[in-house]
């Protein structure tokens, strides 16, 4: 979990680069999102290009989360379309896998994805408790987790949430938060464990500026963020690494609609980052 804070960066200004970390894929591009100080776990931005395909079975080393933001891809007898999800653990066998007419995924390694081809007497060897084979949001209902507080002066209604995964073991989360339009947060948040989100539509804002679709942020744990809000409501893929995600609230701050741009970022990335983001794209 050696990642620097990063609060936030919208994908769109970062560059596309040949092949995969690790050589796992040689044949796709990606986008890194953040990336342990060792190279080790990562979040991505996969790009399959068009007839992207593998006849002959393989498997990693290391977990593999997707979220599909754009196109098809195949694997197995499974057809992730747009806001599908799967979390494959560390040695789940991919028999076949193909994008025919390319995809864009939200991807995340636990460790550096090298691909091990499969053997004869090869078989499936991951732990099936951590599998989530397939999951489409759109089949799923939404829990709403947040009432009204009619003793707040903020409007702190209208939250939606749909866990994608809950980790036997360690009870890390991977989720959908969405909010109505006009909501608002009015406290500042401190979490125990890592907190790390893309934006999926709509806008957030919050101490850092707005951020838009393609927006990403990686926060470490006992980091004081907020209040926060959205004006036209958004959905955003949240992942909490460590644990739960628990939250202290804190009566401080004061919150507005119309932030500064001043992200938080590492030295490498303030290149990118000169200037808030204008475009149509969304990754």
């Amino acid at each position: 979990m050696g990642r620097p804070h990063i609060e936030f960066i919208q994908s769109q200004v970062l560059p596309w680069r040949k092949g995969l970390y690790g050589g796992a894929r040689p044949d796709v591009h990606h986008k890194i999102l953040s990336i342990d100080k060792k190279g080790l776990d990562s979040s991505l931005l996969v790009r399959y290009p068009e007839k992207w395909k593998r006849t002959k079975g393989e498997h990693l080393l290391v977990d593999e989360e997707i979220y599909v933001l754009d196109g098809e891809l195949t694997i197995n007898d499974h057809v992730y379309k747009k806001d599908t999800y799967a979390h494959f653990p560390a040695g789940y066998l991919r028999r076949k896998a193909s994008a025919k007419n390319g995809a864009v995924v939200l991807t995340f390694y636990s460790g550096k994805p090298k691909a091990v081809a499969e053997k004869p007497e090869d078989k499936n060897f991951f732990d099936p408790k951590r599998l989530v084979e397939y999951h489409n949001i759109y089949d799923v209902a939404w829990s709403q987790k947040h009432k009204r507080n009619k003793k707040s002066k903020f409007n702190s209604s209208g939250i939606s949430i749909q866990i994608l995964r809950t980790d036997p073991y360690t009870e890390e989360r991977t989720w959908i938060f969405g909010s109505a339009g006009f909501w608002e947060g009015g406290n500042v948040e401190i979490h125990p464990v890592v907190e790390e989100s893309y934006m999926l539509s709509g806008s957030m804002v919050g101490t850092y500026g707005e951020r838009k679709p393609g927006g990403y942020f990686w926060r470490p744990p006992g980091l004081e963020h907020g209040p926060l809000g959205s004006s036209m409501g958004c959905f955003m893929f949240f992942r909490s690494i460590g644990g739960p995600l628990t939250t202290k609230f804190i009566d401080k701050g004061t919150y507005s609609w119309y932030p500064k741009y001043k992200p938080a970022l590492p030295k490498e990335l303030r290149k990118y980052a000169k200037k808030p983001y204008v475009g149509n794209n969304t990754y």
